[in-house]
């Protein structure tokens, strides 16, 4: 299976599924056609809610390979987690903001720098995969091609990976092209969960505007990821709550047994 947002590149999921670009005609003429600003009512919480768990420690960050493909992935028990959105989305920054490392993964002002499949150990316990990003419109049509085939081989056949998390610019109105990778995902039984970056750039009600039409463009055609995050690189914002989620997903480390303390007194 290959998602592209090339008009002429097409993939099935199934033998009734749609393919990626009609995904990406439907999202993108779903969201054009349909008024989202006017009338809209934006559900605000009020006040925000503190996270009171500790999140987890990073104590080590570590690239371990740099892939061009699925075949070049080095095998691995480790559950991986995979980050990925359209270029430009912050993603390198998100990810370096994570792991608390400035240099993990490479950030730039010129979208499309991800060209690779990078893979980080973090706490030898877990991989934080950097998939290129999407949309690149500035990529010729064969290098485009060519990262849809790896990275959705990569998406659909990598036995370890545990969640992809799908990034989305709040400071902007929903994109189809977000929207139908979300479809794709689930249509391909990908699990999934949405991380909104960007959140320091604008207002409160801009980001709580474009966020929420996104969330309910999700509800509205059946889409589901396991979690939503609001995040910014900057402040740290939902840095907790992601490490916190990825934790949980771990495998539970065994308890160490205490031993019987042994009265050693009648060998004097």
């Amino acid at each position: 299976m290959v998602f592209s947002e090339a008009t002429t590149f097409c993939f099935h999921a199934s033998a009734q599924a749609r393919s990626f670009t009609a995904c990406f005609r439907w999202g993108a003429s779903r969201l054009s056609n349909e008024v989202l600003s006017s009338g809209w009512i934006c559900r605000a919480f009020v006040g925000r809610v503190r996270c009171l768990m500790q999140a987890m420690k990073i104590e080590s960050a570590k690239l371990r390979a740099s892939a061009k493909g699925l075949e070049e992935c080095p095998s691995s028990n480790l559950p991986e987690f995979a980050f990925i959105g359209r270029s430009n989305v912050g993603k390198s920054s998100l990810i370096n903001a994570l792991t608390e490392c400035k240099e993990l993964a490479h950030t730039s002002s010129k979208p499309g720098k991800t060209q690779r499949i990078n893979l980080f150990t973090v706490n030898d316990s877990w991989t934080l995969v950097d998939l290129p990003g999407y949309g690149y419109a500035k990529l010729s049509r064969e290098k485009q091609g060519e990262f849809n085939r790896e990275v959705s081989a990569y998406l659909t056949e990598r036995e370890n990976l545990k969640q992809v998390m799908l990034l989305v610019d709040s400071q902007i109105e929903p994109q189809g092209g977000d929207l139908s990778f979300a479809l794709w995902l689930q249509e391909c039984g990908v699990p999934y969960s949405v991380v909104f970056t960007k959140t320091d750039r604008g207002s409160d009600s801009k980001t709580a505007n474009h966020s929420g039409q996104f969330r309910a463009e999700l509800e509205a055609y059946g889409l589901e990821p396991n979690k939503i995050f609001m995040s910014s690189a900057k402040t740290k914002k939902g840095r907790g709550q992601i490490l916190q989620w990825i934790e949980q997903q771990l495998p539970k480390k065994p308890k160490k047994k205490k031993g019987t303390a042994i009265n050693l007194k009648w060998m004097k």
